[in-house]
């Protein structure tokens, strides 16, 4: 046999072991592939050590923790307006432990490990600044979050078998029939585990916002109005909570919890409620046209603007609680 014929068949050799490796790989993520397909609840989460309460999830995640797997897209459904976002992924089940990479248009956004456990897809993923994950653990300051997933099938004529679980109802808030002169408190920029301040006297009669650090000027409805375009962040006693005010009269809010920033970083954030807004006699006037909680749609919060800056505003609820809510770049 001549060299050159040694090393023609050498190369052909070569050529079919890679060739039978890279079918062999391709084969294993397709069935890791299909393995995911399909309906997933999130019932198990610890974020940074955090262990996350169910309730929390199901207000706090995209899509209240619940996901879609169509081939290699992530599909959260907002609870909210019913609008669909989604996040792609990649699979490399060649390495131990398996790995995972979420992505969003081209850009890796997470990355991470994953593998079955008795029907369950158990799944740890770290933010892009954080080393990415050689076992199943989360532990505090990680920057990693671990969930844990269950598979349950949706019948699409049943449109309601996919809506989250209502959270327990509240009582809904009245107008103060009092007049009594409301303490006006200054309030630092909320912890992020702080409820908002509460007045114990009732909120008076309406007053005219006030511009801050402008000697006290009253502000007309308009000039409030378009102080009040932006986003805003505020305390609301479960977290962060960010409210966009649009120019055109709606306004949308995102759950912005700290304590599972990991999961919003690598996926997204959850809205939590939609609708319009308007300014009238030094108030706020927010109408939900959309929640994710079902007893909310279709009520109105009033707020009223005691003070108003580039940079803040101090706003009283109907039952006195006053909350200074922070403008963000």
């Amino acid at each position: 046999m001549s060299k050159q014929s040694g090393f023609t068949i050498l190369a052909l050799t070569l050529g079919l072991v890679l060739t039978n490796a890279a079918l062999a790989q391709s084969s294993t993520t397709d069935a890791e592939l299909k393995r995911m397909q399909g309906h997933w609840r999130i019932t198990e989460m610890v974020e940074n050590g955090y262990v996350v309460p169910e309730n929390q999830m199901r207000t706090s995640l995209p899509g209240g923790g619940l996901v879609e797997i169509i081939d290699y897209t992530l599909l959260f459904k907002s609870p909210v307006t019913g609008v669909k976002s989604t996040k792609q992924f990649r699979l490399d089940p060649s390495v131990y432990p398996k790995q995972i990479a979420i992505l969003e248009r081209d850009t890796v956004t997470g990355l991470g490990i994953y593998q079955f456990d008795q029907g369950k897809l158990v799944i740890c993923v770290a933010n892009p600044k954080s080393e990415t994950p050689t076992d199943f653990t989360a532990h505090s300051n990680s920057g990693r979050s671990l969930m844990v997933l269950e598979s349950f099938s949706v019948d699409e004529s049943d449109h309601s078998k996919f809506q989250l679980p209502l959270p327990p109802r509240t009582t809904t808030a009245r107008l103060p029939t009092s007049t009594a002169n409301i303490d006006i408190v200054e309030v630092n920029n909320p912890a992020t585990n702080a409820a908002p301040t509460i007045i114990v006297n009732q909120a008076a009669t309406p007053a005219s916002a006030v511009a801050a650090n402008v000697a006290g000027r009253i502000l007309t409805d308009a000039e409030v109005r378009t102080m009040l375009v932006g986003n805003w962040r505020m305390n609301d006693g479960q977290g962060l909570l960010d409210i966009t005010l649009a120019a055109n009269g709606t306004f949308s809010s995102f759950r912005h919890n700290e304590a599972i920033n990991t999961f919003h970083t690598v996926f997204m954030a959850t809205p939590i409620s939609s609708g319009s807004w308007r300014v009238q006699n030094g108030q706020l006037f927010m109408h939900v046209n959309s929640s994710y909680r079902a007893d909310r749609v279709n009520t109105t919060a009033v707020f009223a603007v005691r003070s108003i800056s580039a940079t803040d505003a101090l706003l009283v609820d109907t039952l006195g609680r006053v909350a200074k809510v922070i403008k963000l770049p």
